[in-house]
């Protein structure tokens, strides 16, 4: 059973990565792509990358804990980025926290990884 909820989750994860790197990105286009996309998506790109924001995060936490590994604390990096660019100082600074603490649950469990294989051989 857990084959199929990882593969979720891997899933939710990759496509958590790509909201969040289209949310900061949409943050600093030069003008002329900027009106472009104003243009043919008919809002503003701060709405858009707001919406883009909100999407990531709606979806992150849906996640459980440990979840994406490596790839959810890129995500979670990119958050804490996306938040400092607006402005949102405390929340960027929460928002690292959780990836720092995502970080180090993935090194522990990488470490008893490799304890338990250390242990098998």
């Amino acid at each position: 059973m857990d084959g199929p909820r990882e593969t979720g989750a891997s899933i939710a994860v990759s496509h958590l990565s790509v909201l969040q790197i289209c949310a900061n990105a949409t943050q600093s286009l030069d003008a002329p792509l900027r009106q472009r996309l104003q243009y043919d998506l008919a809002e503003s790109t701060a709405q858009t990358s707001s919406r883009l924001f909100k999407a990531a995060d709606n979806l992150g936490r849906t996640l459980p804990s440990g979840a994406g590994g490596l790839y959810r604390v890129m995500q979670l990096l990119l958050a804490a980025a996306w938040l400092k660019t607006e402005g949102q100082i405390v929340d960027g600074w929460h928002a690292l926290s959780v990836a720092v603490r995502e970080a180090q649950e993935c090194g522990q469990q990488a470490f008893a990884d490799y304890l338990n294989a250390e242990t098998v051989c």
